[in-house]
């Protein structure tokens, strides 16, 4: 029971930080839909897709949620931000997933 309601909470986790802020991948099927059915070309994701505009989302978002305090250009895990870290990497050694996917 304990592993079942762990992992619908890491499942939780996991799908609400995807809606809260745009992935790479959520902002182009986002996109995809928004064009409706004439679609999107490659260069069209280029134009708008910006990896430094995700890490700033992202990194804004572990601050306000207390995972990370940011001193100029150095960041450093909050207890929290290691709490967590520490969960997610259980959660890999128990689903087996290696450290790249």
């Amino acid at each position: 029971m304990a592993l079942l309601l762990g992992s619908l909470s890491l499942a939780y986790i996991a799908v609400y930080s995807a809606i809260e802020d745009d992935s790479p991948s959520m902002a182009m099927v986002k996109m995809a839909w928004q064009a409706g059915d004439k679609g999107c070309v490659e260069a069209d994701f280029r134009a708008v897709m910006d990896d430094r505009h995700f890490l700033d989302q992202r990194i804004e978002a572990m601050k306000r949620d207390g995972w990370v305090l940011q001193s100029g250009d150095e960041i450093v895990l909050t207890p929290l931000g290691r709490l967590w870290g520490t969960v997610f990497r259980k959660a890999q050694l128990l689903l087996r997933m290696d450290e790249g996917g």
